[in-house]
């Protein structure tokens, strides 16, 4: 994760990376905010298309709200899906 620590581009955390967050990484790099999507491994979109890729479950409450401590993320967002909004509201 060391590459997460000199970025001067806003950053955008976006939970899910599956085909209804392709949009969203698209709108969001398009305006120049570097995406870090948020999604385990697997064969999800988002993670080529992202800039950055944190395999973690989006429900993982504690690993996603350390990593936005520790290295700032300047928004979180989804789109598509309800079931990380306990942790997006956090």
């Amino acid at each position: 994760m060391n590459n997460f620590i000199k970025s001067k581009r806003r950053r955008l955390l976006i939970l899910g990376g599956g085909i209804y967050q392709v949009p969203l990484i698209l709108s969001a790099q398009k305006i120049g905010l570097e995406t870090i999507v948020v999604t385990p491994c697997g064969k999800y979109p988002g993670i080529s298309l992202a800039d950055q890729h944190l395999a973690f479950d989006t429900t993982d409450e504690v690993s996603i709200l350390n990593f936005v401590y520790k290295y700032g993320v300047d928004a979180v967002v989804t789109a598509g899906t309800d079931v990380c909004l306990p942790v997006l509201g956090k």
